[in-house]
């Protein structure tokens, strides 16, 4: 409704405070791009804001379709701003990469819907190019401004299965455990029986579909080794 009302009504007011952007403002300081990834939780719609990429440029915005205007921009809501956007995929993750190379900023979401699996993909391919990665849990509550907590991974770079994993299981357990409490029965899929991933819904397809998300990262990361 918010969206709507941006693209329609024109801009309006949105009140937002921020903590941990000092993490935010050190990964961008290493001057190798930084992937700023955030889940569904009440504000995640005002994640593409200059508070998430400090007005650093160029960026892009990985969302779903119904989200974009003018086949490929991403309305910031309350603002009537609009960035580069692309939808989910193997594409998504090609201009990722070519945005981070380039020292810009690429803010996605880690999993498609409310209650859906995470998908590691995006980080493990910060993780390839030696870019950090910075979370973003947003909260709005009532009659509030809208709070934006940014945190720094264990480690900054992902750059091995390991860190990827860690990296997810730190912003998954909240995560799942407020998607419980304010939607219930969102969380689709079983939970896992590895120990990290306890209160981790299985992806659909099993851990496979995980493993690709991976090779399609590296498949991206090759074909720009070869351009």
């Amino acid at each position: 409704m918010l969206s709507d009302l941006t693209v329609h009504g024109g801009a309006f007011p949105v009140r937002v405070t921020r903590t941990g952007v000092e993490h935010l403002s050190d990964a961008y300081s290493l001057g190798k791009g930084v992937l700023v990834a955030g889940v569904h939780l009440p504000g995640h719609i005002f994640l593409a804001s200059r508070e998430s990429h400090l007005g650093i440029e160029p960026v892009l915005v990985v969302s779903h379709p119904t989200s974009h205007i003018n086949g490929g921009s991403y309305i910031v809501v309350g603002t009537g701003e609009s960035v580069a956007a692309v939808c989910p995929g193997t594409q998504a993750l090609l201009r990722a990469r070519s945005i981070l190379r380039g020292g810009g900023c690429v803010i996605t979401m880690l999993e498609y819907s409310v209650g859906e699996c995470m998908e590691s993909a995006m980080v493990t391919l910060a993780g390839k190019l030696g870019s950090p990665v910075v979370f973003c849990w947003t909260e709005w509550p009532a009659g509030g401004d809208v709070v934006m907590h940014f945190m720094p991974t264990p480690d900054p770079v992902c750059d091995t299965p390991e860190k990827v994993d860690a990296a997810i299981a730190m912003i998954a357990k909240p995560y799942y455990a407020a998607v419980r409490e304010l939607y219930p029965g969102a969380i689709r899929g079983a939970p896992a029986g590895e120990r990290l991933r306890q209160e981790i819904p299985v992806p659909r397809g099993g851990w496979r579909r995980a493993s690709l998300q991976r090779r399609l990262a590296s498949v991206a990361t090759r074909r720009g080794r070869r351009s």
